[in-house]
């Protein structure tokens, strides 16, 4: 009896973990050259100030749905962690070792086929702030 239900619990495991694979391949995101502004916003900004935007282009795939961030990336050793597909939306952790201390930040953005859109809120190692960026995603071709 115990070995069947061990055998039943190492199934599931396959089964979902496949269903993961799988899920990348469904959701609705046109693969190829992406133009993402990122607009971040910090408390403490003085009012009336705009958000400071960043956009770059960047290649992503079905197998590689997490855009980089222009932020914390060049800062440090940057990993995507916890990748996860609902539908159409991919949330993740990042993780960058940079010389101060661990940032991390979560992110969670929802494709439209040649669009998404999302956010990203980033911790900085000593500072008691949580930096928001609202992402903006848009298909402008086949990757170089």
């Amino acid at each position: 009896m115990r070995s069947k239900w061990l055998l039943m619990l190492m199934v599931a495991m396959i089964t979902a973990l496949a269903g993961q694979a799988v899920a990348g391949d469904q959701i609705n995101m046109k693969p190829g050259k992406w133009e993402i502004t990122s607009s971040m916003q910090m408390p403490g900004m003085p009012a009336g100030m705009p958000p400071m935007s960043v956009t770059q282009t960047q290649c992503l795939q079905k197998d590689d749905l997490v855009p980089q961030d222009p932020g914390p990336s060049e800062q440090g050793n940057c990993q995507p962690q916890d990748v996860r597909i609902e539908g159409d939306t991919v949330m993740w952790k990042l993780v960058c070792d940079s010389g101060e201390g661990k940032i991390t930040s979560s992110g969670r953005i929802t494709y439209q086929g040649t669009s998404f859109e999302g956010e990203m809120a980033t911790r900085i190692p000593g500072q008691e702030m949580e930096i928001t960026n609202q992402l903006k995603g848009r298909w402008v071709g086949p990757c170089d």
